[in-house]
């Protein structure tokens, strides 16, 4: 079983590092059914922007290493006012 882990609710903008394994090698979205060119296992970073005033949130950067997902996550931070970083990733 895992573990549920409740996060605030965004209330002000901020930047968020997230993480995940691939699992599937396709994913579904409104453009259809595509191949995902990572491979299975794969640990994936994620670097998003929540603003509750422009109402929801948008994935700014992607990639495979950790460091430059943090290295992205300050310059977005910089980048969208100087707004909190919340780290998400269990290393």
């Amino acid at each position: 079983m895992g573990h549920v882990i409740n996060f605030p609710i965004v209330v002000r903008p901020c930047v968020i590092i997230e993480s995940s394994i691939i699992s599937k090698t396709v994913t579904e979205s409104e453009r259809g059914i595509e191949e995902v060119a990572h491979p299975l296992g794969l640990r994936w970073y994620f670097v998003s922007v929540i603003d509750p005033e422009l109402g929801g949130e948008v994935i700014l950067w992607d990639g495979s290493s950790y460091a430059a997902a943090q290295d992205a996550a300050r310059d977005c931070s910089e980048g969208w006012g100087n707004v909190p970083i919340i780290n998400r990733v269990r290393v």
